[in-house]
């Protein structure tokens, strides 16, 4: 299927300056909004300082790759590298920045992370048209 997003001067879809011209839409701003929100770091002053647990990370220069204990609803024990304000898992993170060629794990890299991962869902399209239950269908 063809995309149908705006396109700007010929910018690659899918590269990282598609993604960043992007951030520039209100639509996909709330979109990243509600996904901090999910993820529960919309809570805090700094939603991209966040590691599992609210746990603050200090140093944005990568994926802090800590991994912490919790316990799932069932009661198994379990372990997590969740960080940022979209929760990245640290293969995750390492994988897309790699894709992309992101060089930290500041704010700006972790919106533009959450577009590429979106875009693998199938719910970039439905985002930059403001179509929610589309762009929820397809992320969840």
């Amino acid at each position: 299927m063809a995309r149908t997003y705006p396109s700007r001067g010929g910018i690659q879809a899918g590269s990282l300056s598609y993604y960043e011209a992007l951030l520039d839409n209100p639509n996909v701003q709330r979109g990243l909004a509600v996904i901090r929100t999910t993820e529960g770091t919309a809570k805090s002053r700094e939603p991209y300082n966040m590691a599992f647990g609210m746990r603050r990370i200090g140093d944005l220069s990568w994926h802090p790759g800590k991994s912490y204990k919790f316990t799932q609803t069932n009661g198994k024990a379990n372990r997590t590298t969740a960080a940022g304000a979209y929760q990245f898992l640290k293969g995750t993170w390492n994988g897309v920045a790699k894709q992309l060629g992101l060089k930290s794990f500041n704010a700006k890299n972790q919106d533009i992370a959450a577009l590429a991962l979106i875009d693998r869902r199938g719910g970039l399209e439905p985002l930059v048209k403001g179509d929610v239950r589309g762009f929820v269908n397809a992320v969840g």
